[in-house]
């Protein structure tokens, strides 16, 4: 019967989940919203179908605690901080500590124990990386900037559970009128001896260990493995050093995270690790009392307002000293506005130890909660409050100090709005064809990068018409928005069509939904990086099955058309491009192979009036490994020389039958960046 029971409650408890965060996710929320309010929804609290064995529901979720900080630690990375470093360590630090001092303030307002105090501000500091990570991929913004240095700021703050979680053993000692600096001193001893060790033998004898066992083939073992050194791990920081069973996960995961196995031991743990940690925020949820709510719904609502408008209070001013725009703040200050599964993890270990009640742990659930939720809504609103301040706080706009770097006799140059993975790509570009550029760029760790690799460079937001203005936008040739932030990518385009409104932009778009705005704000081409690799993709896939290189353009000018056109501005380059696009559909070149007899030895090009005869032109001959482009009339052909044909279909198959039977060999499509590469079969 136990059993039964088990399954019974299991069930019930993640069918719950599923159907929660199914809808809660239906409405933009993040999905562990759901699940809380699923485990409300199967509480012993509220009416209808209840989970009846609590013990081991909560059993299993310690399990999901110990897999869930496991996994975070595998997936944390320094590597990360290294673009936004300062801020993440200066901005990050600031705002871990000015929120712990909030909490402390608001705990001695409402005359709560030291304690609590400080145990309420630790759980205040942190934020939830769930549900970070779900509204920036869902909005697209995870490779903005913003985006970055949230994700950076959450990353110092996982960092910073490590002491969290070493100091609250030791309050629950230091209640009992011990010596606090003693206890606390002697918790953070503890906690470097397990981190030392760790690091000593586990970033050896771990990845060792998995190692071998990832030679003999199993994915079992290896998964089994994973799963013995995360709860072995966390044992070993518990009973022998005394630390949490969550810290002892977290480190087990730090010490392997920069293995060569890192993937793989993420692509095993993940799977097990979301359904127990689901269980975990489910058997959250279960906690929270929606009579307790109702009956002290004003101090819910206090410890809520606590939370969502004293951290983006907080994080915003943390991040006023650095060279940011105010939006990019706001929209950093909004994602960091709630806390979530640290702060979960934090509140059952301090009522464990007895340093925080059941009242201030229920406030804290149910605070939890409402940030989860509010923080969606506060990121939406970031852009009118941008506008908003813009009106009545306008931002005083930097004459860059960069400026003058920028030759002030330079024209006919190209302008690149961001220096990221697509802008580096673009001035390598650039400087293979020697034509001049300048780079806007406003993370100063990339400006310098971008300085280094012999770039012009101006520092500064792209957004702001002082910066636009020292790039000579009314002589330059074309811009290029590669920003990866959807909305300064409007911004940008906006701002340069009013100062030229003649002037080409390239803008890249983050997903389909972005092009209607861009076009309409005077962009003359959108690029969208997923569809056109899906185009490229279709494109290689149809010339392995033998289909012409023609037919192919056709077929993908099609789809092109389909996707751009509906929102493309109609101009003279836009319809002179269609032009050139519909002209090239039949004009491909393929390569054809003399005999090594060839009668045509030692003839040159220029006798033969191919051109003339045929239609078709040689544009290029591979012979050994000498590649000759556009040869003269002049150039000899040798027995065994590979020919690039340009021409059309029936020019080309002219130029076979002129040539003469047993002339050449088998023809191969076109390899245009690599003919030494193509192999004919010389008949």
């Amino acid at each position: 019967m136990e059993t039964v029971s088990l399954a019974y409650d299991l069930t019930l408890a993640l069918l719950a989940a599923l159907i929660g965060g199914s809808i809660i996710t239906r409405l933009g929320l993040p999905a562990l919203t759901g699940y809380m309010l699923a485990g409300i929804a199967v509480s012993s609290f509220t009416f209808g179908p209840t989970v009846g064995d609590t013990t081991t529901i909560n059993l299993l979720a310690e399990i999901g605690v110990i897999l869930l900080m496991f996994g975070v630690g595998v997936d944390f990375s320094l590597r990360q901080l290294r673009d936004v470093q300062r801020v993440a360590v200066f901005g990050g630090g600031g705002q871990v500590l000015l929120t712990i001092g909030l909490g402390i303030a608001v705990g001695t307002l409402l005359g709560w124990t030291w304690g609590a105090q400080l145990f309420f501000g630790c759980a205040l500091a942190l934020s939830s990386t769930t549900v970070l990570l779900k509204i920036l991929m869902d909005r697209g913004e995870l490779g903005s900037q913003h985006g970055q240095i949230t994700i950076a700021i959450s990353l110092v703050q996982d960092l910073s559970t490590i002491v969290m979680m070493a100091l609250l053993p030791a309050l629950s000692v230091v209640q009992e009128g011990t010596t606090p600096l003693m206890q606390i001193g002697w918790s953070l001893l503890r906690t470097i001896i397990f981190l030392g060790l760790m690091l000593v033998l586990g970033t050896r004898l771990y990845p060792w260990l998995l190692a071998r066992i990832v030679r003999r083939g199993s994915r079992e073992l290896f998964l089994l493995a994973v799963v013995v050194l995360s709860l072995g791990t966390a044992w070993l920081a518990t009973s022998v050093f005394g630390l949490s069973l969550a810290l002892g996960a977290f480190v087990a995961g730090l010490v392997v995270s920069e293995s060569d196995l890192h993937y793989r031991i993420l692509s095993e743990v993940l799977p097990i690790r979301d359904v127990f940690a689901v269980l975990f925020f489910v058997s959250v949820g279960m906690l929270i009392n929606p009579v307790f709510v109702w009956e002290n719904l004003g101090m819910v609502l206090l410890i809520s307002v606590v939370i969502v408008l004293g951290k983006f209070l907080i994080t915003a001013g943390a991040l006023w000293w650095f060279a940011y725009s105010r939006r990019t703040i706001l929209l950093t200050a909004a994602g960091l506005a709630q806390i979530g599964e640290f702060s979960f993890i934090l509140a059952e270990l301090g009522r464990g130890l007895g340093v925080v009640d059941n009242y201030l742990y229920s406030l804290i659930l149910s605070g939890a909660l409402a940030s989860a939720i509010a923080t969606p809504f506060l990121m939406r609103g970031v852009g009118p409050l941008n506008d908003w301040l813009d009106r009545v706080m306008p931002v005083r706009e930097r004459p860059a100090a960069a400026l003058p770097e920028v030759p002030r006799g330079l024209r006919d140059h190209v302008v690149i709005c961001g220096y990221g993975r697509v802008g580096q790509h673009l001035v390598e570009a650039m400087q293979e064809v020697d034509t001049k550029y300048v780079v806007i760029e406003q993370d100063w760790i990339r400006a310098q990068q971008a300085r280094d690799a012999g770039s012009i460079v101006i520092y500064g937001d792209a957004s702001q018409p002082s910066i636009l203005s020292g790039a000579y936008l009314e002589r330059a040739r074309v811009i290029a928005v590669t920003v990866p932030d959807p909305a300064l990518q409007r911004f940008i385009v906006q701002q340069v069509r009013t100062i030229c409104p003649n002037l080409p932009i390239i803008a890249l778009a983050r997903q389909v939904d972005d092009l209607p705005y861009l076009y309409n704000d005077g962009a003359n081409d959108v690029i969208l990086p997923s569809f056109e690799g899906g185009l490229e993709m279709l494109r290689q896939t149809l010339l392995r099955l033998g289909i012409t290189a023609e037919t192919i353009q056709g077929y993908v000018d099609t789809i092109h058309a389909r996707r751009y056109e509906p929102w493309r501005n109609t101009s003279a380059d836009a319809e002179l491009l269609a032009c050139l696009r519909r002209a090239s559909q039949g004009l491909t070149i393929e390569w054809y192979q003399l005999r090594p007899d060839s009668a045509y030895e030692g003839r040159t090009i220029g006798s033969l009036n191919i051109r003339q005869q045929t239609g078709a032109s040689v544009v290029a001959i591979v012979r050994h490994n000498e590649v000759l482009v556009n040869p003269e009339a002049g150039t000899l052909l040798h027995g065994g020389d590979r020919l690039a044909v340009l021409g059309t279909e029936d020019q080309r198959q002219q130029f076979v039958t002129w040539l003469g039977d047993g002339e050449l060999g088998v023809t191969v499509p076109s390899r245009l960046f690599a003919p030494v590469e193509v192999e004919e079969a010389t008949v």
